[in-house]
């Protein structure tokens, strides 16, 4: 499916200025053979664990028409371990307890992938096109935990053996519509593009943790039940046109707005089953919506097949807000923020003779909080691991 992999560590204006590594620009190829063709493969691989992946790719292209589809399906275990050592100190820096834990997580994950789409080419100079596409991924998690509570002389106190079975569910829908419309033989084009995607996951979490004395006689045992929906929307929208000067230089200019909104939940549960008390101190909803409305200019000039210069500035309004809904126990709580930035970019490059190139140049560029990271739910591996995120983080600028 790859035509060309482009990666650009300081892109320029015409791309997000969101994140701090560059960006990987995937060119997909568009078939031009006429007709019905197309593509089956399997593969297989081994490490700790079997996985395999398969696709099916089909392409039909006659006259203006051209039709693309392809699935492909892929199954994996994987394993994480992990490994706590806490020491928990005094105000004068002696010990007071020791914690120590050993964990093990076993996955199972099933992808399912389809993208369909068209190409419709309206004239010699006029291409519009649909593309849709979507997954279907459920994926399990059993671990196990064994944690050893010590007293300051690293004798054990207590054990607890803990039992975590999550069942997950990814699903996502995509859809693209474009147009691109060539002016002239020069090169002046103008181009458009319509997104939405969406993302639905749900996870249902089961926690037992069971108390035992040294012994590994039992003291008592918990349950926590949980339920964690997840809904995200992601609207864009995008318009780009290039315009020659001449023989030596181009002048591009853009404007792109999105729109992002999640949904949250975090239900938490005490107790069997059949017999469930929600737990207030855990349970949460929490709602996030963004947007970003961004606009540049970007020059390119050749000078005596020598030297390169290309400049640009792109321009950035962020404006975000969330809304942590309260419960019986718990207050709700909100945050917004509105910031604009401006990212310039510049690249100078001398063309020495036939063998050697020398280039610079500067870019600054924005990485914002992920909405994982945003969001204060409590993500739980055992009953004394979690995280959580932090609503009132900054983005970073480098």
């Amino acid at each position: 499916q790859l035509e060309q992999i482009e990666v650009m560590p300081n892109p320029p204006a015409k791309y997000d200025a969101a994140g701090n590594s560059g960006i990987i620009n995937i060119k997909t190829k568009k078939n031009k053979q006429k007709g019905f063709n197309g593509n089956i493969s399997a593969g297989f691989s081994q490490g700790f664990y079997p996985k395999t992946n398969e696709s099916l790719s089909l392409n039909y292209r006659n006259g203006k028409v051209n039709l693309f589809s392809n699935y492909s399906f892929g199954w994996n275990q994987n394993f994480q371990e992990l490994d706590i050592y806490r020491r928990y100190k005094n105000d004068d820096g002696s010990t007071n307890a020791i914690f120590e834990q050993s964990s093990l997580m076993k996955r199972k994950f099933i992808g399912n992938n389809l993208k369909l789409g068209m190409d419709y080419y309206l004239t010699k100079k006029t291409t519009v096109g649909i593309v849709l596409g979507g997954f279907y991924n459920p994926e399990t998690t059993d671990g196990t935990n064994t944690m050893f509570l010590k007293n300051p002389s690293s004798q054990v106190d207590s054990l607890v053996y803990a039992t975590s079975d999550i069942d997950e569910l990814w699903k996502n829908m995509s859809a693209n519509f474009y147009v691109r419309h060539v002016f002239d033989s020069t090169g002046r084009e103008l181009s458009a593009d319509l997104d939405y995607i969406t993302y639905k996951a749900s996870s249902t979490q089961r926690f037992v943790n069971t108390t035992l004395t040294p012994e590994w006689v039992k003291k008592n045992e918990e349950n926590l039940l949980g339920d964690l929906p997840v809904n995200i929307d992601i609207y864009s929208a995008k318009a780009d046109y290039i315009h020659p000067l001449g023989k030596d230089a181009k002048l591009e200019m853009g404007w792109k707005s999105s729109f992002v909104s999640t949904d949250n939940k975090a239900n938490y549960f005490n107790g069997h089953e059949g017999n469930k008390q929600i737990d207030y101190e855990k349970t949460n909803f929490f709602q996030y919506k963004e947007n970003i409305n961004a606009a540049y200019i970007s020059l390119n000039k050749q000078f005596n097949k020598k030297w390169g210069v290309q400049a640009g500035l792109r321009y950035e309004n962020t404006s975000y807000r969330g809304h942590q809904y309260g419960n019986p126990v718990k207050g709700d709580s909100s945050f917004k923020r509105t910031y604009n930035s401006l990212f310039p970019t510049i690249y100078i490059s001398y063309n020495a003779d036939k063998n050697n190139v020398f280039s610079t140049n500067f870019g600054r560029r924005i990485d914002r909080p992920s909405y994982q990271n945003l969001n204060p739910f409590m993500f739980f591996i055992d009953k004394y691991t979690y995280g959580s995120g932090n609503p009132y983080l900054q983005p970073e600028f480098s």
